[in-house]
């Protein structure tokens, strides 16, 4: 069974099917995995400024990294609830979607990023950065604009 063969099976599923005719679910989710990716995208941009030393100079990377990734994590996880119960509701144009393939590879990397990113910011208790957090950190928040492009264009593929 192919990919287009199981998004059709998945479809045509009780559960697939609830959550199309409830005229409720889909813009309740939509709405929280908008708000999640606020969340995650904003944080992203805090910490990256910060390791640049932008703006937010008045704590150290470690105290931000302290204040924002336990949200941060929250609001992942509800992206990928929220993401998945989107793709149930609608199995064939998001799993066939080559923007929706890229998002979601996009996703894994940036969690992994974001992963070792904290366990580097929890541990460094100095006021400057390395560049090699401050790289990581550019191109983590450059990868959540890239997620958030490629979320969008799976509307219009």
């Amino acid at each position: 069974m192919g990919l287009a063969q199981f998004a059709d099976w998945l479809d045509q599923t009780p559960f697939s099917t609830m959550l199309k005719t409830e005229f409720w679910i889909v813009p309740t989710l939509q709405s929280i995995h908008i708000l999640s990716v606020c969340l995650v995208f904003t944080g992203a941009v805090v910490v990256c400024l910060r390791a640049w030393r932008v703006m937010g100079t008045d704590w150290t990377p470690q105290l931000w990294a302290r204040r924002l990734y336990p949200t941060q994590w929250w609001a992942l996880l509800a992206l990928v609830a929220t993401g998945t119960l989107q793709v149930l509701a609608e199995p064939p144009r998001e799993l066939t979607n080559f923007y929706f393939q890229t998002k979601m590879v996009g996703v894994l990397l940036a969690a992994l990023l974001a992963l070792w990113l904290s366990r580097r910011f929890y541990r460094e208790e100095a006021d400057s950065t390395p560049a090699i957090l401050k790289a990581a950190s550019l191109l983590l928040m450059l990868l959540w604009g890239a997620i958030m492009f490629a979320g969008r264009w799976i509307a219009y593929a």
